[in-house]
């Protein structure tokens, strides 16, 4: 990291870490710590994927176990969607995972795009009224061809703002227009 920095120092380019949120996070930033003392210095912030309704948490099990003076860096929430598909108007489409199981990293597998909105609006509001956080990246725009529910990937492929190509590029509804909203809310 600190070669990195170095290479890019007057750039205008700068370094994100990976807070890590794993099972490990104890070790990690202790080790990190250890390794490179003023890690913050050399950094511009914190990445973290939190997928799934214990985002908060999620963030909370790496923030917790690095030193205070890391803290000044904010985190960058640089992957966050779930998989939703409607069958038809209103209804969602159950879609199941063959290499994951049936987890949709914990929100139901049959929601609707209202119901998404539902839980993209909450995660937004949270992470606006939360100091630590700087950005939000979507995980894709776009869902992913072809989509078929059942099929590895299924979950990923379902997770776009909008859908693919191939079905004309529409939009999700309600799901796509909170988004939209949020976006224009921060431009």
């Amino acid at each position: 990291v600190a070669y990195m920095a170095g290479q890019l120092a007057g750039s205008g380019v700068g370094i994100l870490a990976q807070l890590n949120s794993a099972s490990a996070a104890t070790a990690w930033g202790g080790e990190m710590s250890a390794a490179q003392p003023n890690l913050h210095q050399l950094i511009s912030g914190w990445t973290e994927h939190v997928y799934g309704p214990n985002y908060a948490s999620l963030v909370g099990l790496g923030w917790n176990y690095i030193p205070e003076a890391w803290k000044a860096r904010k985190i960058y929430l640089t992957e966050w969607g779930l998989a939703v598909r409607e069958s038809s108007p209103g209804v969602g489409l159950q879609i199941t995972y063959s290499d994951q199981g049936a987890a949709n990293y914990g929100w139901p597998s049959n929601q609707n795009y209202q119901q998404a909105a539902g839980a993209w609006t909450q995660f937004y509001n949270w992470a606006k009224a939360d100091g630590r956080i700087a950005q939000i990246i979507y995980y894709t725009g776009f869902d992913s061809y072809p989509v078929v529910a059942g099929q590895p990937g299924a979950r990923e492929r379902n997770m776009g703002m909008v859908l693919e190509p191939q079905l004309g590029m529409a939009l999700k509804g309600a799901l796509s227009n909170a988004f939209i909203a949020h976006a224009n809310a921060n431009a």
